[in-house]
């Protein structure tokens, strides 16, 4: 007689454990979407910024005006956008591993676009006197925003270092060495 009350209350069990795994695996799908959606967000919202900053640098660095007094608050702007993004990213919780497969690619191009751009007018700027701390401290805040982002999509990195595999030498010169070893450079 109980073995009939413990097996109906089993297999009354059956059912849920069946239909469990579907509905994790559809909600962690879900929330993996939801966790790209929002990082895509915060880099596109920093990719902004960098496209309102970057002319601006480069335009005084290919005009020769370019001086300390006027890109210091320029770089502090790159700098604070950073920062911003970092803490964006710090406030999402990761939603688990992806596989390689994976891994959105959306993010990583927008990652490297967003590299690329900077290093190509931190190169027209890169002799100016008195502003290697300002250099220093972009450093810093891209490195937060590379490991804000491989905290919440782990790997994502692995393809950011291989779209800018050939920036690696560059990133060097600029001594922007927390971002290339961020990317694996």
């Amino acid at each position: 007689m109980k073995f009939a009350y413990i097996a109906s209350a089993l297999l009354a069990l059956v059912p849920f454990a069946l239909a469990s795994p579907a509905a994790t695996v559809e909600s962690q799908v879900a929330k993996r979407q939801e966790l790209t959606a929002d990082v895509m967000g915060v880099l596109t919202t920093f990719q902004a910024t960098t496209k309102s900053v970057l002319p601006q640098l480069s335009s005084l660095a290919r005009s020769g005006n370019a001086t300390e007094a006027n890109v210091t608050p320029l770089f502090n702007e790159l700098i604070q956008g950073g920062k911003t993004a970092a803490a964006s990213l710090a406030a999402l919780k990761p939603t688990g591993r992806f596989t390689k497969r994976q891994l959105p690619p959306a993010v990583a191009a927008l990652i490297a676009e967003i590299i690329a751009d900077i290093t190509a007018v931190l190169g027209d700027l890169a002799g100016l006197p008195g502003i290697g701390i300002l250099f220093a401290g972009l450093d810093v805040a891209l490195a937060e925003v590379l490991l804000g982002v491989d905290t919440l999509l782990v790997g994502v990195l692995t393809l950011v270092g291989t779209l800018l595999a050939n920036l690696g030498a560059l990133l060097d010169a600029l001594a922007l060495t927390l971002t290339a070893a961020a990317i694996g450079l």
